[in-house]
């Protein structure tokens, strides 16, 4: 029985052979910006996957997402940008930083409302995070846009300063047609951030609802 040490030996093993000497020419020809389209393809796959509640299913889309991580990190080393093992190591320093309440001598019995404080103090000392001259840099461009809103007004939560600016502008009507459809949309994702709910996620679901109705009733024609 292989340990999970095993299993990633080997993954790692396949990347090697894929993008060495006498690899796989379509692997050896990729950039980390040419594989960016693929990360962004199998994250997608993996939240239809976590919709359909398949499990095995599930585990392949991991592994696939897996790959494109491992095969980023492979070509970027091959582009001189960092070591592949790179962003393993960031990932478990990070861990281990922003868990002080498990990693370190401090109080363990700590609300989860504590821990989202402590997270945001601990990421803003960061120097990734210390270098923004607003809390609302960093938020994903490649996100889709109901959830890039959302993110948006999750920030504005806890500011509360800004808050009646942000509802001001959700509030304007705006001059033309395209802009005011965006406003009246983004009054809606303000409405799901309020009760909790991710705009996202409980639109897919209302789409994989109507999609299947349709589905039905197209047969029945």
């Amino acid at each position: 029985m292989t340990t999970t040490e095993d299993d990633f030996r080997k993954l790692v093993a396949v990347i090697d052979r894929l993008l060495g000497p006498d690899g796989c020419p379509w692997d050896k020809e990729q950039t980390v910006l040419s594989l960016s389209h693929m990360v962004l393809e199998e994250v997608c796959e993996v939240i239809d996957t976590l919709q359909d509640a398949d499990p095995e299913k599930l585990a392949d889309e991991l592994g696939d997402l897996i790959i494109g991580a491992l095969f980023l990190a492979k070509v970027s080393e091959k582009e001189a940008r960092f070591p592949w093992e790179r962003p393993f190591q960031k990932a478990a320093a990070k861990l281990i930083r922003r868990h002080p309440h498990i990693f370190s001598e401090e109080d363990k019995l700590i609300s989860t409302k504590a821990v989202e404080k402590r997270w945001d103090e601990i990421k803003a000392t960061e120097a990734e995070h210390a270098a923004r001259t607003s809390r609302f840099d960093g938020i994903p461009k490649s996100l889709p846009a109901l959830a890039m809103m959302q993110k948006l007004m999750t920030k504005v939560k806890k500011v509360p300063s800004l808050r009646h600016v942000a509802e001001g502008l959700l509030q304007k009507e705006r001059p033309t047609e395209e802009e005011e459809m965006g406003r009246r949309i983004a009054q809606l994702i303000a409405e799901a951030e309020s009760k909790g709910i991710q705009a996202e996620p409980a639109l897919r679901r209302f789409f994989s609802t109507c999609r299947d109705t349709l589905v039905e009733e197209e047969r029945l024609l």
